[in-house]
């Protein structure tokens, strides 16, 4: 489960521009598993500071596709996909208005870093969710 208090930093820190590689949709959520201890949802995967470098990642891990790295990223770690309804303290991909994005399940709604803030959604925006716990 993410401890309330983890999530409120990340979600003050949010309120800074999104920056690739540091705090973008997957970075965030990494950040936020890992204070809460959790896996390392980036581990083995490269480093990255644009946009056009996580296109790459992406192109690579997931042939083009977030939500196919999102699979290949949870096989590696052996995490067991959730079915719905969903419970807090899950990771997943949601499909936002700007695409598909790594989330997190926090109080109910599904939380994603958004290019300013934090985007919060339901879960009937979720393609498919994991625990990390």
């Amino acid at each position: 489960m993410f401890s309330q208090e983890v999530v409120d930093r990340a979600c003050m820190a949010a309120s800074e521009p999104m920056s690739y590689g540091r705090d973008d949709c997957c970075q965030w959520v990494r950040g936020v598993v890992l204070s809460s201890g959790g896996p390392d949802l980036m581990m083995g995967l490269p480093a990255y500071s644009s946009a056009a470098e996580a296109g790459l990642l992406i192109a690579r891990e997931g042939r083009g596709c977030l939500l196919r790295m999102a699979f290949k990223i949870a096989d590696r770690l052996d995490l067991r996909q959730a079915r719905a309804p969903f419970t807090d303290g899950l990771v997943g991909v949601v499909l936002g208005e700007h695409g598909p994005a790594l989330a997190l399940r926090h109080n109910g709604a599904w939380l994603a870093r958004a290019e300013r803030g934090i985007a919060v959604m339901p879960d009937r925006l979720c393609a498919v969710a994991w625990e990390v716990f």
